[in-house]
């Protein structure tokens, strides 16, 4: 899924993104209903809506760092918000090495990525050729679980924190469905509180109530994935 957030970056196409995600998710849960309960397919889901919807505006105001850097971080952080609630339901725990371990390991995994797929095409070619792509796919692949291995050694890599019940995993998805949409409803607000000229076009406050709907109904599908529901 992560390969949406690639593409939709590349093309600008973020709608597009959304809508290869949701699809995505459907065919395959179509194909192994068991799919809808496994964990890590609702990390990804989630994870990658919120590289979809947040990395590209969290990198333009890193703007100042240089872009490997930035996107790093944007994507890390992006990707944490979103989770974050799913995370602490099941967990009850955090990571406090999540970010600067994403940050060493962004320059390899394309690097991974790509050799993996080289030496699949090498191969086929001649078994020698392969078997020398696969080593040098082996350094970066090496040189990422080495970053991951030191950093979760350290005792302090993940803390205790308060478990949470599905009232709580609700309300985190309806405030981020609300923040989203933050642009759009908070002019509203001002406007019913008076801080902006009567004189102005009044903006209508549904977008509020979308944004939170949209959140609860994210909350609710998550909440299914993970047997809470039905």
């Amino acid at each position: 899924m992560g390969t949406l957030y690639l593409v939709a970056g590349a093309t600008g196409r973020r709608g597009d993104a959304l809508t290869a995600l949701a699809a995505t998710a459907v065919v395959m849960t179509a194909h192994a209903p068991g799919t809808i309960f496994d964990l890590g397919f609702q990390l990804s889901c989630v994870a990658t809506l919120g590289l979809i919807l947040c990395a590209g505006p969290l990198a333009r105001r890193l703007r100042r760092l240089p872009p490997l850097v930035a996107e790093g971080l944007a994507a890390t952080v992006a990707a944490e918000i979103f989770t974050l609630p799913l995370v602490l339901y099941h967990f009850g725990r955090l990571s406090t090495v999540t970010l600067p371990a994403n940050v060493l390991i962004e320059p390899l995994v394309p690097l991974v990525m790509a050799g993996g797929v080289l030496t699949v095409a090498a191969s086929a070619l001649h078994d020698g050729l392969g078997a020398l792509c696969g080593l040098a796919t082996w350094l970066p692949a090496r040189a990422l679980l080495l970053v991951v291995e030191r950093l979760g050694a350290f005792p302090w890599a993940t803390v205790g924190a308060p478990a949470l019940g599905l009232p709580a995993l609700l309300t985190g998805y309806a405030l981020l469905g609300a923040t989203l949409t933050v642009r759009s409803w908070l002019p509203a607000l001002w406007t019913l509180a008076g801080q902006i000229p009567a004189a102005l076009p009044r903006p209508a406050p549904a977008p509020l109530l979308y944004g939170v709907l949209s959140g609860l109904a994210a909350g609710l599908w998550i909440a299914f994935l993970a047997g809470l529901l039905g």
